[in-house]
């Protein structure tokens, strides 16, 4: 039971993110064709190109010393670097790919 809940949970997200793509024209190219089409041109115009991207955030500290009436405490703040890879291009590879769908008949 609970590998048939983690299934429909899975496809329903992937459904979530899927695009829906409506004819625009009285003939489109067919919908794989021109989806196959489109996908090949993107990638050849705006190839994957995956870069280091940083991002800096801060991260605070709670500190305290001495005890009883004496005790203080204070926050020190410290940058914090993270890395992580991004892809360049998607944002055009995606655009591009838009823009050919239009062409071959297809609206999302």
């Amino acid at each position: 039971m609970k590998k048939l809940a983690l299934s429909i949970i899975v496809c329903a997200s992937l459904t979530a993110c899927m695009t829906r793509w409506v004819p625009i024209t009285s003939n489109p190219t067919p919908l794989d064709e021109a989806k196959r089409i489109c996908d090949k041109l993107a990638l050849k115009q705006f190839p994957v190109k995956n870069e280091v991207a940083y991002k800096t955030n801060t991260t605070t500290i709670h500190n305290s010393y001495g005890s009883g009436d004496k005790k203080t405490t204070y926050d020190q703040t410290f940058p914090k670097i993270e890395t992580y890879i991004m892809d360049v291009n998607e944002g055009s590879r995606k655009k591009q790919f838009e823009e050919c769908m239009n062409e071959n008949g297809w609206e999302s």
